[in-house]
């Protein structure tokens, strides 16, 4: 079974990318097929429901919220231990000078359940206002649909991952107001039950390869380069990006570790309190 990958076309998913575009050059790598979602982890989400894809590199909170909603999809493990950066936005002639003036902004979204959509509560949280999700949302697809709607109306919040969208802050085009980070690890691979039921060796058959990779891009001297070549990404801003990430690469995950992350996002609302890990998980690859 030739597994159907999907995630961001970001610099979080190099090591997915690498195996994808490497993967020819050596027979005995699992074969797969990567496909890029620029609309990120709500459209994800929606075909794994389909069943137009098999797995996917997700945001934790949206994995675990949608799962919670009836997803029939489990984590398999973590790609990124790491928290996530999202860079705090709105348009250039936005009257808004600080966060503190956001208080009753509405935020732009790409889809319900994507991190841009559930960041907003964990930003929330912080200044005790309570969100509605009729009220207080725009939805703009995408990166580029947030451009436009920000264009038109500067004085919405648009929440997006800081180094995918600080060129856009330096030609002018957003203003950056700060930044809120994910109290938990960022992001995850989730399959679908029936892929796991029906093709679990190919399954942890790419995760092992996926997780060898990784650690060696992790020791390569010209990663830096990679990052800054694939991704456009400056090298000051890779330098700083790369210092502050922690891929997983496979290690063991603990259940204790799994109801923490349940406990925090029981907090901010996305799951119930009393929710048990196994309900979301299957951790299928443990190494120490």
């Amino acid at each position: 079974m030739k597994l159907l990958v999907d995630g961001v076309p970001e610099h979080y998913n190099l090591p997915w990318h690498w195996a994808w575009e490497h993967q020819f050059s050596n027979p005995l790598f699992p074969a797969f097929q990567w496909k890029s979602y620029p609309a990120g982890t709500g459209a994800m989400l929606k075909d794994l429901r389909e069943r137009k894809l098999d797995l996917a590199i997700l945001l934790t909170e949206g994995a675990i919220r949608d799962i919670h909603q009836g997803n029939n999809s489990r984590i398999i493990q973590f790609h990124v231990d790491s928290a996530l950066r999202w860079g705090i936005h709105v348009g250039v002639n936005s009257t808004f000078q600080g966060e503190e003036d956001l208080r009753k902004a509405k935020f732009a979204i790409s889809r319900y359940t994507s991190g841009s959509h559930l960041m907003a509560y964990v930003w929330a949280k912080k200044w005790n206002r309570e969100l509605d999700d009729e009220r207080d949302f725009v939805l703009v697809e995408n990166l580029e649909g947030a451009r436009k709607a920000l264009s038109e109306n500067p004085d919405l919040v648009f929440l997006w991952e800081r180094f995918t969208t600080k060129h856009l802050v330096e030609q002018g085009e957003f203003k950056y107001l700060g930044d809120v980070y994910t109290p938990w690890p960022s992001f995850v691979v989730a399959a679908r039950e029936e892929v796991l039921l029906h093709a679990s060796e190919e399954v942890q058959a790419l995760l092992e390869h996926v997780n060898e990779l990784t650690r060696n891009l992790s020791r390569r001297n010209d990663v830096i380069d990679i990052l800054c070549r694939k991704y456009r990404m400056k090298e000051l801003d890779a330098m700083e990006w790369f210092t502050a990430l922690k891929w997983n690469m496979g290690r063991e995950t603990s259940i204790e570790e799994l109801n923490q992350i349940l406990q925090s996002l029981g907090e901010m609302g996305f799951v119930d309190k009393n929710t048990e890990a196994l309900d979301y998980f299957q951790i299928i690859y443990p190494v120490e």
